[in-house]
């Protein structure tokens, strides 16, 4: 296991299993996030994360009690949705832990969301049928989220006419 950055006056330390977790747009990813009481006393722990929206992230509980010494791996899923607002690419991230016994923040870690990238077009000719010597336009969507190139051909189902 690989520690991420580790900060704060808390008892209550947090580790990650790596520093960067690949999602596709509309799919999950679960980062494990390992907490792990240090202190003398029994704690309960929320965490939360800053960076994305809040509606993306789930866990499987709110607060997380933590006996004296007790380890415990809690599953964050990060769910994106499938937007062209949703940017291919690195998010960074920060996981928090706040803590009842300490009363705020004692613990983060930093990792990114790496948002993988789709492809998605729609295309549309104006008006539907186009007469000899008329113009027509035709009109293309990228509802991606990455740049990309489109080439436009025109051809008849028969392929009797020239463009």
């Amino acid at each position: 296991m690989t520690d991420t950055q580790l900060a704060g006056p808390g008892q209550i330390e947090i580790h990650l299993s790596a520093n960067e977790f690949p999602v596709s747009p509309g799919g999950t990813t679960t980062i494990p996030v390992l907490l792990h009481n240090r202190g003398a006393g029994e704690d309960v722990a929320t965490l939360s994360v800053e960076g994305v929206p809040a509606g993306w992230v789930s866990t499987p509980t709110a607060f997380i009690a933590l006996a004296p010494g007790q380890r415990q791996e809690v599953p964050m899923s990060i769910q994106p949705e499938r937007s062209v607002e949703n940017k291919a690419g690195g998010y960074p991230i920060r996981i928090v832990v706040n803590s009842q016994a300490r009363g705020g923040r004692v613990a983060e870690a930093a990792c990114t969301l790496a948002m993988g990238a789709y492809i998605e077009f729609s295309s549309e000719l104006h008006p539907q049928r186009v007469t000899a010597g008329q113009p027509g336009r035709v009109t293309v969507e990228n509802q991606g989220n990455v740049q990309d190139i489109f080439t436009v051909s025109l051809r008849t189902e028969s392929d009797d006419l020239a463009f």
